[in-house]
């Protein structure tokens, strides 16, 4: 082969493995970027979930906000429907059941990795054995937009 013949060759062998490179790394910055966003919509759901429990932090420790709450036909209802339980069980259960549903989102999303999920998934167990928090998510459950995947995770657990 000549000079010219060899010299073409290295061209095409270093062209062929900078496209490697570049392939690689487009498929590293897609993954990458899928992650990113992934974490934004993650932590989105993670700012109203810390929302919403505030509000329940203030049912539970403020008795003006309790009162309003109570108020609420469904809240009444349920506390009237089950006397062992009271506003303030039903403010701690929706923050458990909050959290377990951010939990849920994550893994879902790919944030909350599978031995991590599993770690939650037995904290969920051991939760929905205690009895107000059963009974809020029994009476009250529908009253939420919670993913059906959430929804039918819970109800299996139970």
């Amino acid at each position: 082969m000549n000079a010219e013949g060899v010299a073409l060759l290295v061209t095409a062998s270093i062209n062929f493995v900078t496209l490697l490179f570049v392939a690689l790394q487009t498929r590293a910055l897609t993954r990458q970027t899928r992650l990113v966003a992934a974490n934004l919509e993650y932590g989105t759901h993670q700012r109203l979930i810390d929302y919403l429990n505030e509000i329940n932090t203030m049912i539970i420790d403020n008795d003006r906000v309790r009162e309003i709450f109570a108020d609420i036909d469904f809240i009444g209802d349920s506390v009237r429907r089950n006397p062992e339980i009271s506003v303030q069980n039903i403010a701690l259960a929706w923050s458990i059941f909050n959290r377990y549903e951010a939990a849920h989102t994550g893994y879902r999303l790919g944030v909350i990795k599978d031995d991590d999920w599993e770690i939650w998934l037995r904290r969920i167990r051991k939760d929905l054995k205690i009895p107000f928090i059963r009974a809020v998510w029994l009476q009250d459950m529908q009253n939420f937009d919670y993913r059906k995947d959430f929804r039918d995770l819970i109800n299996d657990l139970l």
